[in-house]
């Protein structure tokens, strides 16, 4: 699945306006994908955001997102 830091590496690579345009509505389609082994790969990965974002970005964006992810049956 994803490397380590395949997410927030990316992210480095590209302005914060961008992340948030472009990168976060793919990670929440993500933490609403079918497949069990996606949502778990990206909850381990997701928190590499958050020093991108910062901390009142991360709490409207990633929250939300973090808390969907706990709820999970697997």
């Amino acid at each position: 699945m994803f490397g380590s830091h395949c997410i927030q590496g990316f992210a480095k690579l590209i302005d914060r306006d961008t992340v948030l345009a472009k990168l976060c509505p793919c990670v929440r389609d993500l933490a609403h994908d079918t497949s069990q082994h996606v949502r778990a790969s990206l909850a381990n990965h997701i928190s590499g955001l958050a020093p991108l974002l910062g901390k009142d970005l991360t709490v409207e964006h990633l929250l939300p997102l973090f808390l969907h992810l706990l709820k999970d049956d697997f």
